[in-house]
């Protein structure tokens, strides 16, 4: 597998942007991910797609479900609460902009992050000295403190809770909805009106 580094790159502000090679579009580069082995052959043998591709791959994969499943607003409820899980996932793992960067938040990431908040709170208490460099989602590096660990880790805590609280209004509207048109009104969307 070709590394990232094969792929073009600009610099946007502090964010390093790559150009997917399936669709062309400049993305963060913490977007890109390894082509599943079973979707190679469909992306053209790229190694590398973006968000973009995964997010279509997706809606293709509601869309056959759809059109498996007959009209009935069960299996259209079922579907797009499939879409919006899919959705919130993928805002959740998708970075966290915190006051020092953003930081990755998948699910190793966060991970990482509550381990070295846990060091720092220990350490913390016993009134030791904590610095930790953290490599952020653009590869660049910043220093923290270990308050700043902690607010770090409450900043990226509170990222995904606010993802979550906003699925949870969103399967709302879907389980209220009385129409078909109206459950495939719900798209995912970070607040209403966006």
């Amino acid at each position: 597998m070709s590394a990232l580094d094969d792929l073009p790159s600009r610099q946007n502000g502090r964010l390093t942007e790559l150009q997917c090679p399936v669709c062309a579009t400049w993305r963060a580069a913490f977007l890109l991910t390894p082509t599943p082995p079973e979707r190679v052959a469909e992306v053209g043998e790229a190694e590398w797609v973006c968000d973009v591709e995964r997010s279509r791959w997706t809606r293709q994969a509601v869309a056959a479900a759809e059109l498996a499943a007959a009209e009935a607003l069960p299996a259209v409820k079922a579907a797009q609460r499939a879409l919006i899980n899919a959705a919130r996932d993928a805002a959740r793992d998708g970075g966290a902009l915190t006051s020092f960067g953003v930081f990755d938040s998948n699910h190793e990431s966060r991970t990482l992050i509550a381990g070295a908040v846990a060091v720092a709170r220990e350490l913390l208490d016993a009134d030791l000295p904590f610095t930790e460099d953290w490599t952020l989602a653009d590869n660049s590096v910043v220093t923290l403190s270990g308050e700043q660990m902690r607010q770090a880790g409450v900043e990226v805590g509170l990222h995904v809770s606010a993802i979550f609280a906003r699925a949870r209004v969103l399967q709302q509207r879907i389980e209220a909805a009385e129409t078909v048109e109206a459950v495939r009104a719900v798209v995912w969307s970070l607040e209403d009106g966006a």
